[in-house]
């Protein structure tokens, strides 16, 4: 069981390190959304993008500690929502408690999607955001290498 806790704790250190080098778009470091387009119909996005939140986000460690995704598509509405969110002792933590709380939402367009980042810190947002395009472009990689051109 302690080899879980060190894994869990080895997994969410490498994450933080791999953001430092990232920075927000000058003007926006308090901005908690990011919105994109993508040609890709909605539900095609949807299953992208909560495949890997799962794989790169998803850390259970001891006793059920660390971080879970849930994914929820709404074929009425045409919409998709992935949320990454703390699960403790005590059960699933609200997102505003935990830094590092994500929700990806995806929406039929006419014409492909929107997906909209939302979350309660800036940079893990915008982190998010750039894996999002990467993954909707076709990579399977949890880290995020370069900004975007500005």
């Amino acid at each position: 069981m302690i080899e879980r806790r060190v894994i869990l704790g080895l997994v969410i250190a490498a994450s933080l390190s791999a953001c430092a080098n990232i920075e927000l778009p000058q003007g926006q470091e308090d901005r908690r959304e990011f919105v994109q387009e993508t040609t890709l119909p909605y539900r095609e996005a949807y299953q992208i993008i909560a495949k890997q939140m799962r794989a790169c986000y998803r850390v259970i460690g001891l006793f059920g500690n660390g971080y879970d995704v849930q994914a929820d598509l709404d074929t009425a509405e045409r919409s998709g929502r992935v949320e990454l969110y703390h699960v403790g002792l005590n059960g699933a933590s609200k997102p505003e408690d935990s830094i590092f709380s994500r929700t990806v939402t995806i929406k039929a367009r006419e014409r492909g999607s929107v997906v909209i980042t939302t979350g309660t810190t800036p940079k893990y947002v915008y982190i998010n955001h750039l894996a999002v395009a990467s993954w909707l472009a076709g990579s399977d990689s949890c880290g995020v290498g370069t900004q975007p051109a500005k």
